[in-house]
């Protein structure tokens, strides 16, 4: 049994904000919200899969992004299997529904985005402060 979240976190290294911002978002409500918003209407990509969950988690990623600019930023995912609650109160989730098998297939996928923009946001930023240093840029 796990008792723990799985973290995916980004640190921005740029050291010029005042004050440090962490956001934390919780991905399988983010994902659920996503999917099930285009329930309707859902996009299907050219190999006739939903990538729904997918378009609106990277969108809402995108959007704190870009307008919060957190400084970190977790990313958590609820564990595989039982937790705490399910021992402290039997009927814990016993009234949802199981998962779509939409969203089972996008939490890989999804895992696999966060992971790249961590590399390439890391790479980028360490890029800079080398040849920043290098130019004599303030950074």
């Amino acid at each position: 049994m796990e008792y723990g979240i799985f973290l995916y976190f980004y640190k921005e290294k740029i050291k010029y904000l005042s004050m440090d911002k962490l956001f934390l978002l919780d991905a399988y409500a983010l994902i659920y919200r996503a999917y099930y918003a285009l329930i309707k209407n859902p996009r299907i990509n050219s190999k006739g899969f939903n990538t729904s969950a997918i378009l609106g988690f990277v969108n809402t990623l995108e959007d704190v992004l870009k307008k919060e600019k957190p400084t970190h930023i977790g990313v958590a995912f609820d564990p595989s299997g039982p937790t705490f609650r399910h021992e402290a109160y039997e009927q814990y989730k016993a009234q949802r529904e199981e998962t779509p098998e939409v969203i089972r297939l996008s939490v890989p996928i999804i895992k696999d985005i966060i992971d790249n923009i961590i590399n390439i946001s890391e790479n980028i930023i360490d890029n800079y402060l080398i040849h920043g240093k290098s130019f004599n840029f303030h950074s």
